[in-house]
């Protein structure tokens, strides 16, 4: 069994396409590990439909993946957005998100219920699907290749779920208390620490904390108030590098190809 794993990230998405399409070139893969982003290109991406993805990644937008949009043209929240985020604090609704998303439209233009067979019946890599089961929140994972062509059209949906923009994305209980959020950022030379406290809903940190290669972050939080524990924590971080990311994109896929080499597949 040889793994190809592949991450999210779907306003990356021509690029996630271009640099699978060049490390197909040199890996060989039998069973393909993804999610997001690349869970909607898995099947055309294996049964190479490269120039239509390509074509397709070079024009997205996020409103060809969405049925209410959150943002507007120019990335800031849109006013069905906030409309939303106003109605989700009222007691007689439902209305829980920022938008609404639908990646079916997409998927359904290059994967249609013949491509589908074509897939299962030929001879491909599996493709295994990561999602996070919405009612338990529980991390799963399934074989395109057991599935109908609904059910893998559903599991990519779910999969693709851009979170908080789209699905249970607007929290109302701030914490009983001050919590203490400790944040730490090691490596074998040095370590720097920062504490924060705070008692509301959403906050948003500044670190400016280096990191370099091999650095380790921990995130820690505390309640205060013994009686009290957190049940759910959203964290988004936001790490500006030293260099541009055409350098990065280089040196990752150069290290990919050293690490394939060096393996002898």
């Amino acid at each position: 069994m040889r793994i190809l794993g592949q991450t999210g990230g779907a306003t990356q998405f021509i690029e996630l396409v271009q640099a699978s399409i060049e490390v197909k070139k040199v890996f060989d893969f039998t069973d393909l590990v993804v999610t997001s982003a690349s869970a909607i290109a898995s099947l055309p991406f294996v049964i190479g439909m490269y120039e239509e993805l390509i074509e397709e990644g070079e024009n997205l937008e996020v409103k060809d993946f969405m049925k209410v949009s959150p943002t507007n043209s120019k990335g800031g929240f849109s006013w069905r957005a906030i409309f939303r985020a106003i109605r989700s604090f009222l007691p007689f609704t439902k209305v829980n998100s920022f938008g609404v998303q639908d990646v079916s439209k997409l998927l359904k233009k290059y994967v249609t219920p013949e491509v589908f067979q074509q897939y299962k019946e030929g001879n491909y890599p599996n493709i295994h699907v990561y999602y996070v089961d919405p009612d338990t929140k529980t991390p799963c994972i399934e074989n395109a290749k057991n599935c109908t062509y609904q059910e893998f059209i559903d599991l990519v949906q779910t999969s693709s779920k851009i979170q908080p923009m789209v699905e249970h994305g607007i929290f109302r209980d701030k914490p009983k208390g001050l919590v203490k959020i400790e944040i730490k950022v090691l490596n074998n030379d040095k370590g720097e620490t920062i504490t924060f406290y705070t008692g509301v809903l959403r906050n948003e940190f500044d670190l400016s904390m280096d990191s370099v290669n091999g650095s380790m972050l921990t995130v820690s939080i505390d309640t205060m108030n013994e009686s009290y524990e957190i049940d759910e924590l959203w964290i988004a971080l936001i790490w500006t590098p030293h260099v541009g990311n055409t350098t990065i994109k280089k040196f990752l896929v150069e290290e990919l190809i050293k690490e394939i080499e060096d393996e002898g597949v």
